[in-house]
């Protein structure tokens, strides 16, 4: 088989507080659902928006990075690649997943950024400098 181009973005936001979980060597993954919007007509021509939810994986540092700055209903870029796993089920149909694996995540605004409260401004003189210079 040749060497293939597997590149995939998500820009969505996270539905639920990702799974927390070990490989066999201990190490950190977490697999998170990203909900992102998919535009389509319907049969009778519409155009409508409608909601998927991907499965994401993320390991070492960031997923370090995604539990620690990410919170349910956070927007988030995601770039990564598209992993697919076969197997057969105990009445030996096939069945195959496909998995969103990040390999790089792009912080965006989200409501706690904007709901977060401004920094005070110190108080001036008559000539417009701070009065309370800390040296």
């Amino acid at each position: 088989m040749s060497a293939g181009f597997n590149q995939a973005t998500l820009l969505g936001r996270l539905c639920a507080p990702p799974e927390e979980l070990k490989t066999k060597t201990g190490k950190l993954f977490i697999k998170a659902t990203i909900a992102v919007s998919v535009h389509r007509k319907n049969p009778d021509g519409i155009g409508e928006e409608r909601t998927s939810f991907v499965p994401a994986t993320m390991f070492g540092k960031t997923a370090e990075l995604f539990l620690k700055y990410v919170q349910k209903g956070d927007m988030v870029h995601l770039a990564g690649r598209l992993d697919s796993n076969e197997w057969k089920t105990e009445n030996g149909d096939k069945r195959l997943s496909l998995s969103f694996v990040v390999e790089q995540l792009n912080f965006l605004p989200n409501e706690r950024a904007k709901a977060a409260p401004k920094t005070k401004e110190p108080e001036r003189n008559e000539d417009g400098e701070p009065t309370d210079i800390p040296f």
